[in-house]
């Protein structure tokens, strides 16, 4: 629904910012298209419902409707961490952009209703516990600035020719130069260039196959898209005395900060997918400007390019993907739960991701009950072997496990990842379940 809706929100957004119907229908029509957009719609996650409100509000700031506008804006905060970030980022020459289109009373009415939905929900960022995502993710908290920055430091200094002695300070020069403020600086910065590269936007894509397009050869937009969207940023950059050319261009400046401030998994196509109405607008601008022979001819391999990637999407990527989305985790604890009266113990091993997650959401565990339990305390069946247990089921951590010099007591069912090592030389398989494919997905035996 949000992804149906994000279309025609990019229609008239392209009308009030263009005041042209046939830049709106080209939007419309590529974001209809848009492996980028069809990822996410398909996929359901907030990501999507939090790029259809902020496109609302824009909308509705352009159409004047100031309460909606600010509600909206303030709801798109709420619906996913990165626009925590992003909106209040974009309001500021949203507002230096357009600062004549309302007078002051109409301003602070904006920032108040605003104010009351973004305040709490960033107080609760910065000292509750919707912050915990990012607190892990932040290249502010990488736990291995500290050791990344000594070992620059004495690189420096030894290949200087400073002798190697035990307890080597480092000099001046290695504390100016190499420090964490620049070491995050300088993640930044190959975070946010990262987000324009052609390898992300056009030939792969992202590099987690949940958030890419395909295993190979296809980026986040067709590859026949770079041509106009190279036109159209020439267009937008040499008419930037237009206030809808800087508001997009502001939009592509802006749009890639959030994610580039994060350590893992960059670019990151869902927390990047705030960028893609500006890169939709900008290519739908430079092919408003096409000669009908051109546009046409442009339209042919764009619909081209189209069939092969939703043949690919609807055949081959479905199995390609299946682990990424967590194939069989569900046939898992079906069979756990339908066997919980024949063992001792039922051990779901998922090894490098948790069960805990997929045991709550397929046995709808009443979530209040599950609060109480915490903190909930970790249960050791072995050296190695510990995790939450739920009556005589072992959900473990994930890690590494080796489970041919595993020796438990008593009578014990194990559901374990088919990845994890040496378990072809288990010879007490009572079943496996499989990926589409027919590859193991999850070994089941006795122990």
């Amino acid at each position: 629904v949000f992804g149906l809706l994000s279309i025609l929100l990019i229609y008239i957004l392209a009308n009030l910012l263009f005041k042209d119907s046939k830049i709106g229908h080209l939007a419309s029509l590529v974001t209809a298209l848009s492996p980028w957009a069809i990822q996410y719609s398909r996929q359901s996650v907030e990501t999507g419902s939090a790029l259809c409100l902020f496109l609302l509000a824009l909308c509705l700031f352009l159409r004047q409707k100031i309460p909606l506008s600010a509600l909206f804006f303030g709801l798109a905060t709420a619906a996913y961490s990165p626009m925590k970030l992003f909106v209040p980022l974009f309001l500021i020459p949203l507002y230096l952009i357009h600062h004549t289109l309302y007078d002051r009373k109409q301003w602070l009415t904006y920032g108040l209703v605003f104010s009351l939905i973004f305040v709490p929900i960033v107080w609760d960022g910065v000292f509750g516990h919707s912050g915990q995502r990012f607190r892990e993710l932040s290249i502010v908290t990488d736990p291995v600035t500290a050791s990344v920055v000594n070992q620059r430091r004495e690189y420096q200094m030894l290949s200087s020719g400073v002798p190697r002695v035990v307890g080597l300070s480092p000099r001046v020069i290695e504390k100016v130069i190499y420090n964490k403020p620049v070491t995050w600086t300088q993640t930044l910065i190959d975070n946010y260039f990262h987000t324009f590269s052609t390898q992300f936007l056009f030939t792969r894509g992202d590099t987690e196959l949940r958030h890419s397009p395909g295993k190979e050869s296809l980026g986040m937009l067709y590859l026949i898209e770079s041509l106009p969207l190279l036109l159209g940023i020439l267009i937008l950059f040499s008419g930037l005395k237009t206030n809808s050319y800087k508001l997009i261009a502001m939009w592509l400046i802006l749009a890639p900060i959030p994610a580039s401030l994060t350590r893992w998994d960059n670019p990151h196509a869902a927390r990047l997918l705030i960028l893609l109405p500006a890169l939709i607008l900008t290519i739908s601008l430079g092919l408003s400007k096409l000669k009908r022979p051109l546009l046409l001819s442009y339209c042919f391999l764009f619909l081209v390019s189209c069939v092969f990637y939703l043949t690919y999407y609807f055949s081959n990527y479905r199995w390609e993907s299946a682990k990424p989305f967590q194939w069989g985790f569900d046939k898992a604890l079906s069979t756990a739960l339908s066997n919980s009266n024949s063992y001792d113990r039922i051990i779901l091993d998922f090894h490098q991701d948790s069960p805990l997650m997929s045991y709550l959401f397929y046995t709808r565990f009443s979530p209040a009950q599950f609060q109480k339990l915490q903190p909930h305390l970790t249960v050791d069946l072995a050296p190695g072997v510990s995790g939450h247990q739920f009556g005589n089921l072992y959900l473990l951590h994930s890690g590494e496990r080796i489970w041919t010099d595993i020796h438990l007591t008593g009578k014990n069912l194990v559901i374990a990842a088919a990845n994890l090592p040496r378990l072809d030389l288990i010879s007490e398989k009572v079943s496996r379940i499989d990926y589409p494919d027919s590859t193991p997905a999850f070994y089941i035996f006795e122990r």
